[in-house]
């Protein structure tokens, strides 16, 4: 009877241990097909997060108040961008008044606002410093002020006493980048082409 109980405990550590040989060979096999597929989830979830905060950034900054009111309600930056142009078409002029009585050109308060907001969340952010482009365009009038305005961080950049700029960010790191493009409105005078590329490590 002793002797029973002693081949089956013996069994039952050889199957344990047969058991555990098998998993390490199946994992050993499944690591060797796939080495790279943790950093490959990693990459994925980095990437997903910049696309992400590239698109939800473009929707913030376009959403935020200027205390300027392009419509009844609307004193959004999208509005500004509207204003200018709607009548900036055919050379006129995109002077608005705000709710403080001052009187703006809103083609170039919305540029200030777009510089200024993009750098604050981008470039000074405690949880967040990157390369970034921001690029305007109207593809049906290239004379637009709004037309090739582009807004960016290189060459201001500091990132530990390095200056990214346009020649060293991929030495520096920045070896991946994520584009979001964005038509915020059309009108009769054309659409407005945003595109933000946010570079990431």
């Amino acid at each position: 009877m002793k002797k029973l109980k002693s081949q089956a405990e013996i069994f039952g550590v050889a199957l344990m241990f047969v058991v555990l040989l098998v998993g390490v060979i199946i994992y050993s096999q499944y690591k060797a097909i796939n080495p790279n597929k943790k950093s490959e989830k990693l990459q994925d979830l980095q990437q997903l997060k910049y696309e992400k905060l590239s698109n939800n950034l473009l929707n913030s900054l376009l959403a935020t108040s200027t205390n300027c009111y392009f419509e009844r309600n609307d004193d959004s930056l999208k509005g500004l961008m509207k204003h200018c142009l709607i009548n900036t078409y055919g050379g006129g002029t995109a002077t608005l008044k705000c709710a403080d009585g001052s009187l703006i050109n809103t083609c170039d308060k919305s540029i200030e606002i777009l510089s200024y907001l993009t750098n604050e969340v981008l470039n000074n952010s405690e949880f967040i410093q990157t390369p970034y482009v921001l690029k305007l365009e109207v593809p049906q009038n290239h004379n637009h002020f709004f037309h090739n305005q582009t807004i960016t961080n290189f060459g201001s950049l500091n990132i530990s006493g390095d200056i990214i700029n346009e020649t060293n960010y991929f030495e520096k790191g920045f070896t991946n980048k994520e584009l979001s493009n964005y038509y915020p409105f059309g009108s009769a005078q054309g659409n407005v082409l945003i595109s933000l590329e946010i570079y990431y490590r």
